[in-house]
């Protein structure tokens, strides 16, 4: 609800502002792919998948591009913290991940930087996956 809501508001300015601009929602790779015992997180991050969608086509005549960034595991203290505590293999997810890692937080902002940038002006209604192969790869 909380996206929803936040890129309400966010449209609602641009459009006033007349200039458009740009909105960024954050999503996940478990919006297009099962994760075992989490079906209210993959199915959350599904709706903001297609929200994303539905918020473009709708937004594109005011100026406002409206993309979604969807990072795959990404080195966090939360996630140290999972891995420390049995919670999460970090091994299982680097075999998983095709380029042998986890993503670091300022891979994930350099791609939202260019997403909100002019270079990036043809560019709506796209769920763009930074997540070091995961999502391509395909097999568990």
């Amino acid at each position: 609800k909380s996206v929803f809501l936040c890129s309400k508001a966010a449209i609602q300015q641009m459009k006033d502002s007349g200039n458009g601009g740009a909105v960024i929602n954050i999503g996940s790779i478990v919006g297009q792919n099962a994760i075992p015992e989490a079906l209210g997180y993959c199915a959350s991050k599904a709706t903001v998948e297609h929200m994303t969608r539905v918020m473009a086509v709708e937004c594109t005549k005011y100026g406002v591009r409206v993309n979604c960034i969807a990072p795959g595991y990404v080195r966090t203290e939360l996630i140290d913290k999972l891995v420390a505590d049995g919670k999460l293999a970090f091994d299982e997810i680097k075999k998983r991940t095709p380029q042998r890692r986890m993503g670091s937080i300022d891979e994930i902002s350099e791609a939202v930087i260019f997403v909100a940038s002019p270079a990036a002006g043809f560019m709506t209604g796209e769920v763009i996956n930074i997540d070091g192969g995961w999502t391509a790869y395909g097999y568990l």
